[in-house]
């Protein structure tokens, strides 16, 4: 993401159960996610920014729109959504979050998105096992809620040989926005962000500088935009 510092000012969110908060409980519902981020990012959104969000983040990033909008009146001047089909849809795969463990990592290895290093070694598998199944169990057990639709534009990234979200089930994001919409397909697989991640970064790059050109020139222009990430399988 360094290339993209001379434009925005990068923010990562970092969940609980990961990273420097490893010793903390990973949520395993979205709710209260949603409520945590939301007054947690506040401070910081007092300039223009955009959301991007991978896999989880995708539905991350988009519940966390709805909610800023909804306390706050505020939205992203872009939703960036990537890896995630539209979440009115049912899901179309067998849940995997009540599963054994030896089920549930034959899952999650056939997405990719693990290196095999990382599964040979059974002290990394204890740790990150439990951060998936939260995870995986966040996202088999949300429950959409219909509403308006979003007055900020989305743009929807894909991978074309994904076997988790199908250029379909990409297109019916549609329906969220009262703003413009797009859909850009990269090769690769559900980890096509990391796979030709050059692309993807020029895309975001491009999306950024267009959301700059929309601001109202009569705003102070001194006030860097903000890119918030949220990337999660």
């Amino acid at each position: 993401m360094k290339r993209l510092s001379s434009v925005v000012d990068f923010c990562v969110i970092q969940y609980p159960g990961r990273g420097s908060r490893i010793h903390e409980q990973a949520f395993t519902s979205l709710d209260p996610l949603i409520e945590e981020l939301t007054e947690a990012i506040l401070p910081s959104l007092d300039r223009p920014f955009i959301f991007f969000g991978h896999s989880m983040g995708a539905l991350v990033s988009f519940e966390l729109t709805h909610s800023l909008l909804r306390k706050h009146g505020i939205t992203p001047n872009h939703l960036v959504l990537s890896g995630h089909n539209a979440p009115q849809l049912p899901r179309d795969l067998p849940d995997i979050w009540q599963c054994p463990d030896d089920e549930f990592i034959e899952h999650i290895r056939s997405w990719n998105g693990i290196p095999d290093e990382i599964w040979s070694n059974q002290e990394m598998v204890d740790i990150i096992l439990p951060v998936l199944r939260a995870d995986v169990t966040l996202c088999e057990t949300y429950l959409y809620t219909e509403r308006e639709s979003l007055p900020c534009p989305i743009t929807i990234f894909g991978g074309e040989s994904d076997p988790l979200v199908s250029r379909e089930n990409l297109e019916k994001w549609d329906i969220h926005t009262s703003g413009s919409f797009e859909i850009e397909i990269f090769p690769g697989d559900h980890f096509f962000i990391h796979q030709n991640e050059e692309m993807v970064l020029n895309s975001l790059q491009r999306l950024i500088k267009s959301g700059e050109r929309s601001i109202d020139q009569s705003k102070d222009q001194s006030s860097n935009f903000y890119a918030w990430s949220s990337k999660k399988a």
